[in-house]
């Protein structure tokens, strides 16, 4: 499938293992600062929340710029947020507003980087191998996101609340 497409199925898998970590951390970190169910939970909705927002935007943008730089500034922008967020959990300066601020840019940042990844994948592979591709980045996605990256993100967490962040 050429040098392109296993470059993109890298980063996703790394991103995705990241994106699991995070997903277990959120509401850890949350139940730190509260033990209300709704308060908990409400992590959970900031970070599906930008859907409503980004999905139609991100896309229509996804098929006006340069993909892989696109790609890039998310990715950038995603560690910006991650890096901010873990220092103020090491610091402690960040209580349940922070948390769900992180969550929402994450969340958004994280359904942009799926939609132009995905619009990319035409581009980089031949028609013939899209199926295929299209398989093996919702392999690497879903591994990353849904096995690897919660149980890593729980024993780092376990660890230092800032780990599943920072790293």
């Amino acid at each position: 499938m050429g040098k392109r497409f296993w470059r993109l199925w890298t980063a996703t898998g790394v991103s995705s293992v990241g994106d699991g970590m995070v997903l277990v951390a959120l509401p850890l970190l949350a139940l730190t600062y509260t033990r209300s169910p709704v308060a908990v939970a409400g992590v959970l909705v900031a970070g599906r929340l930008p859907a409503i927002f980004v999905a139609l935007p991100a896309g229509a943008v996804a098929d006006r710029v340069n993909r892989r730089r696109l790609l890039v500034a998310i990715e950038i922008a995603r560690f910006a947020v991650l890096a901010a967020f873990g220092a103020s959990v090491v610091t402690k300066a960040g209580g349940i507003a922070a948390l769900y601020g992180a969550a929402f840019l994450l969340g958004g940042l994280t359904l942009s980087f799926d939609i132009v990844s995905g619009a990319a994948l035409p581009s980089i592979v031949g028609r013939d191998q899209l199926v295929q591709a299209n398989a093996h980045l919702m392999n690497a996605d879903m591994t990353g996101e849904e096995l690897v990256g919660p149980a890593l993100g729980g024993a780092a967490f376990s660890l230092a609340r800032s780990i599943p962040f920072l790293a």
